[in-house]
């Protein structure tokens, strides 16, 4: 290992040699003080009083180099600031990014930080507590790579720090979106959900009260186009503002009050979104409660107001632009370095402004023990055991498992379903673009490289790996489509081989280069030449397992509408460890499915909306909350090896409750579902309302022939919300309320027979 990596090898041991003497001297301390005489150094000193005292001490100039990137210490996006060397700060590198692992250098074999799936995968999981370990997983891997010394990929000064930046909470607008792979769902409330409990895991507390890390969700907010995206001016109503494009931000600043959040590139309604005081300091910090959030910039969002909507080219106006209307920290350029001196001495940014944004940040750094003797917790103590170890690798795989939603199960002759295969079957071809690949598995904001050895992706297991492994025989591949090479001429080559196969693996979906940060697709189809492949491969009508890997959702008409034999499965992004769950799942190893996080809709679709057009009740509307027509799978479905029923469903005393009955031949996991439906009186009367409203989820696992009671409280004053053209969420006490219970198995939000109540502003009443 020193011999293959001896420079990195080097560099660690350096650092952690640096740190002992250090320690052992009883003076710098580099995690934040240099210096422990001074005061704000003290834990013996409240957090206030050391706060205060470092705030009494910095000069304007000071001020200025802590909300803003000093370039001579790194690259200016990760946003290292100014060291204070008078007293003993040293710089500190804010951004890390965190929605799918923690973005850190790979320096030892085996030990590259933990990678889930993919985020919308993720977000197929309906699972709250999955997602807690997820944020459990990230900092206190994060806690050990800044423990350790280590450092992000993009440089050698670029050492990890505490401040994490994810989960990604915009919502799944249009599957077009070429950032689509980072968000968990199209819905708010289960976005909320997953997200607040990533927050709890990442913030979790030592015994100083001191949480891991820092964590700061993205975009806030509204941020759906990669479309010209740094000068995008979304045109949105006060009640999409409210009931889509804050109510997961609210969610989870109310109930898990993260450090704060990064705003987004976009403009609302002709304000960029780093420089609206009316988002950043009245909604969030006033009517949310929370006065100490830190809100940074996107990278170059400050600087990107000298183009449209704003065009200020002042760079005077644009620092304060940004720093009145409440972004603390500029990443990614140097408005507020180059122009905050003079905007401070023309009257345009008080120092008080200037000094209030400086207290939330040092405030942040204090919390998380920045300024700290080191060690002073377990939390100082964690290190290279706690990264990827086996537990996180678990983790990691009951996610993959728990990633995938089988769409389709044909049953084949014999009366037998196409899945789950038999382990050992022969005479079986993969064919399709991605059963060798790579890289093109990961969601954007992958660690990179993510291996240790060799190549960057080296240490990936292919599809064709990992069905090969679980099958025990080998399994034929000739891919038809290379997708690095642009050719499609072996086409004819994997129809030949699929001729001789009894069972086809077809792997399919959206390459990289259609969707990515800065690209978003233009159409929702499978690219011509794999549309080709599709079309050929079905007309054998051999029995076939169609795979998707995308990260907006495919608009796979051909596909759903086939007559040949067939399962379909959506697989998303499973990133570096996900196939081996992929492959047990399809050969009946394991069966705990995911549910659709979002609509997959017809091909027409696209061409019915406005990729731009933010309205989500315009007709034919957005999501399953307000789409009219006929999707080809809805949000919250998903199949199972086994039946699930409900049973003996009530509605008692503020809870709705059912028996969630397993009737098949298999143990499995059902997704149970919660909806509110308002009362079509508002639809006459305000603006459109959703046709339904996801309030309430839960995932179990039952056993084959076994039952489990699942119970839902309801709270009029959350669940019942509607939402008013004028932007207020209230309650409408003189209306009728439905509720019901769906199953994933049946359907989710498209499941038509499922238990339904009717409830008053007093509670509960009859069963319809």
């Amino acid at each position: 290992t020193v011999l293959e990596n001896k420079g990195h090898t080097m560099t660690v041991f350096c650092l952690i040699l640096a740190l002992a003497l250090s320690i052992a001297n009883g003076t710098p301390n580099y995690l934040g003080c240099n210096n422990v005489h001074h005061p704000h150094c003290d834990m013996s000193l409240s957090l206030e009083n050391r706060l205060s005292y470092l705030l009494s001490q910095l000069t304007v100039q000071e001020k200025i180099g802590l909300v803003s990137p000093d370039i001579e210490q790194g690259n200016d996006c990760d946003t290292h600031t100014s060291p204070v060397d008078r007293l003993g700060i040293p710089t500190y590198m804010y951004l890390v990014e965190t929605n799918t692992n923690v973005a850190s250098n790979c320096t030892r074999p085996n030990k590259c930080s933990t990678s889930f799936p993919g985020p919308t995968g993720l977000g197929g999981s309906f699972n709250r507590s999955l997602w807690k370990v997820k944020g459990q997983i990230f900092s206190v891997e994060q806690r050990a790579f800044r423990n350790l010394g280590e450092v992000r990929l993009v440089g050698p000064t670029e050492g990890i720090g505490l401040t994490a930046f994810g989960p990604n909470l915009n919502i799944i607008r249009d599957p077009r979106f070429g950032r689509n792979s980072e968000l968990p769902s199209e819905d708010p409330f289960l976005t909320g959900e997953l997200g607040k409990s990533m927050v709890r895991g990442m913030q979790e507390h030592d015994s100083l009260g001191r949480p891991r890390t820092l964590a700061f969700v993205k975009h806030f907010t509204a941020y759906s186009l990669e479309t010209d995206r740094t000068h995008g001016n979304n045109k949105i109503s006060k009640f999409d503002l409210a009931d889509t494009y804050l109510r997961q931000y609210e969610m989870v600043f109310r109930q898990s009050k993260p450090a704060g959040a990064m705003c987004s590139y976009n403009a609302i309604n002709g304000h960029p979104s780093c420089a609206n005081g009316h988002l950043l300091n009245h909604i969030l910090r006033k009517q949310w409660n929370q006065p100490d959030a830190i809100i940074t910039s996107d990278c170059g969002a400050i600087s990107f107001m000298s183009g449209p909507p704003l065009n200020e080219p002042d760079v005077t106006m644009r620092a304060s632009f940004g720093i009145n209307n409440g972004t603390d920290l500029e990443m990614g350029s140097d408005n507020y370095r180059s122009g905050l001196t003079g905007a401070i001495k023309n009257g345009t940014v008080s120092e008080a402004q200037l000094t209030v944004s400086v207290r939330r940040l040092l405030k942040g750094l204090f919390k998380v023990g920045v300024f700290d003797r080191f060690p002073s917790s377990d939390y100082d103590r964690l290190g290279w055991d706690d990264i990827n170890s086996t537990a996180s690798q678990q983790a990691v795989y009951d996610a993959s498992l728990q990633s995938v939603v089988l769409l389709r199960n044909d049953v084949m002759k014999g009366g037998r379903a196409l899945l789950p295969l038999r382990k050992g079957s022969e005479n079986m071809v993969a064919t399709g673009p991605f059963i060798e690949a790579m890289d093109e598995m990961f969601s954007d904001y992958q660690t990179n490289p993510p291996c240790f050895y060799g190549a960057p992706f080296s240490c990936v297991q292919t599809f064709l790996d990992s069905v090969n492994i679980v099958n025990g025989k080998e399994i034929k591949g000739v891919q038809g489509i290379d997708l690095k090479r642009k050719n499609a001429s072996n086409i004819d080559d994997a129809v030949q081989a699929a001729k001789q196969a009894n069972i086809v693996f077809l792997a399919v979906g959206t390459p990289k280069l259609l969707e990515h940060e800065g690209k978003d697709r233009n159409f929702t189809d499978l690219p011509p030449d794999q549309q080709e492949l599709v079309d050929k491969i079905l007309a054998l009508k051999k029995p076939t397992v169609v795979v998707l890997f995308n990260g907006g959702a495919v608009s796979a008409d051909s596909i759903a509408l086939s007559t040949s034999p067939l399962a379909i499965i959506e697989a998303f992004n499973p990133n570096r460890a996900g196939m081996r769950g992929l492959a047990d799942l399809m050969f009946g190893v394991q069966n705990k499915w995911g549910k659709l996080p979002y609509t997959i809709y017809p091909s027409s679709y696209q061409h019915e909306v406005d990729l731009m057009d933010f309205d989500m009740a315009k007709s034919p509307g957005r999501t399953y909350r307000f789409y009219e027509g006929k999707p080809l799978w809805h949000f919250g479905s998903g199949l199972s090896y086994t039946t699930f029923e409900s049973s003996k469903c009530t509605c008692v005393g503020g809870k709705v409750s059912c028996y969630i009955v397993n009737q098949g031949e298999t143990d499995g996991d059902e997704v149970v579902q919660l909806y509110y439906h308002p009362d079509p009186v508002l639809h006459a009367h305000h603006q459109r309302q959703p046709k339904q409203v996801l309030v309430g989820f839960e995932r179990i696992s039952v056993r084959k022939g076994e039952r489990s009671l699942v119970i839902f409280r309801i709270d009029p004053a959350v669940s019942f919300l509607t939402t008013y053209p004028n932007g207020d969420r209230k309650v409408c006490e003189t209306c009728t309320h439905k509720v019901s219970v769906a199953l994933g198995t049946k359907g989710g939000s498209g499941d038509e027979n499922r238990f339904t109540c009717t409830m008053y502003a007093g509670g509960l009443a009859t069963v319809a």
